[in-house]
């Protein structure tokens, strides 16, 4: 069975045409080394960068069909939703506009501080 996912549900920032060309060479470094996994992780790549570069140029949230890359995206999100929960912070889709790498304490910081910005009420 395919599933699909929402392109508002995986990726916050605008992809450009420019990065989807950049995941096609991906794929021909990868032909030229005859490293057929590597084709086919980075045609993934191809397209599921291309899908959410057509759903911004259309201006429509487009469904992409779920697989490796767009389950890794997703979840990336899982984890920020619940770090931040855990911390008393609702997510949003454009604290990952800076890269949703978990991983690095510059980003859990930026995440952090933007989401503390966004819970200032004014009355502090």
């Amino acid at each position: 069975m395919i599933n699909f996912v929402k392109r508002s549900e995986i990726c916050c920032y605008k992809m450009s045409f420019g990065y989807v060309v950049g995941e096609m060479k991906e794929v021909w470094e990868e032909v030229v080394k005859f490293d057929v996994g590597g084709v086919c992780s980075e045609m993934l790549d191809v397209y599921s960068c291309g899908m959410v570069w057509l759903s911004d140029v259309l201006g429509m949230d487009l469904y992409v069909v779920d697989n490796k890359n767009v389950r890794g995206w997703k979840e990336r999100w899982d984890w920020w939703k619940v770090w931040l929960g855990d911390k008393g912070y609702e997510f949003k889709a454009e604290y990952m506009r800076y890269g949703a790498n978990y991983n690095r304490k510059e980003k859990r910081d930026r995440v952090l501080k933007m989401a503390e910005a966004d819970r200032y009420d004014g009355l502090w």
